[in-house]
Order: C-alpha cells, then structure tokens, then sequence
C-alpha cells in the first residue's frame, strides 16, 4: 500500500517527502495515509478533504513561495 502511494505521488509530479511510513509531507502540508487526513503545519484542524487524491490536488494547488 505505502509503495502504490509514493508512486502515486511521484507520477502526479509532487516532490513530496516520505517521512515515516505513516507520513508523507510537502512543504507545510502533511499526509496520513491510515487515516487519509491531510493537515497543514500551524493549523488547528485538519483539512476538510481526505485522502490521497485530495492530499495531491492540494499540492498542486499550494504555493510554497507564499511561505519565503
């Protein structure tokens, strides 16, 4: 399952890190494949989407030089 998720995330083009097996970041967003919630560092609550195509779609969309 955690490989199919990493392909997934790589052939969407998102250079996102896998931090643990359980965990995968992009900038300040942060994916929780278990579970599918999607959370961004600093916010109270986790997002209203879940899951991994949400979590991709929210990439593409995020900006990361809105936080430079």
């Amino acid at each position: 399952m955690v490989d199919q998720i990493l392909t997934k995330i790589v052939a969407a083009g998102i250079p996102a890190q896998k931090l643990t097996q359980h965990h995968y970041k992009y900038g300040p967003l942060n994916f929780y494949p278990k579970r599918g919630i999607i959370h961004r560092d600093g916010a109270e609550k986790s997002n209203a989407e879940r899951g991994l195509d949400a979590f991709i779609e929210l990439c593409r969309t995020y900006d990361l030089n809105q936080l430079i």
